[in-house]
């Protein structure tokens, strides 16, 4: 049996840990306030500003589009829910 080892919060599953920035006062696409998430990779150097991902509603599977006050990213959570080894990245926006 292969028993994975998961780094908390390791949303690219390189083995480092990454932060997730919730950000969801941002403006995307001209909305105001709809919201992203910033992911600042890990390595063996420390996380990186240069090594990202900006993550919205209007990311390619993402559900939804972003809108005006969405607050996209106004909570987020690490967990490897589908138990396939990496973490998965679980983002809400306010109703």
């Amino acid at each position: 049996m292969l028993i994975a080892v998961v780094v908390p919060g390791d949303v690219n599953a390189d083995g480092y840990r990454d932060a997730v920035l919730p950000a969801p006062g941002a403006s995307v696409a001209g909305k105001a306030g709809a919201g992203a998430v910033v992911v600042l990779y890990g390595s063996t150097s420390g996380r990186s500003t240069s090594r990202r991902a900006v993550i919205t509603q209007n990311t390619a599977g993402v559900p939804g589009s972003a809108e005006a006050h969405d607050g996209f990213g106004g909570g987020t959570a690490t967990a490897d829910l589908d138990r396939d080894g990496y973490a998965d990245l679980v983002v809400s926006a306010p109703l």
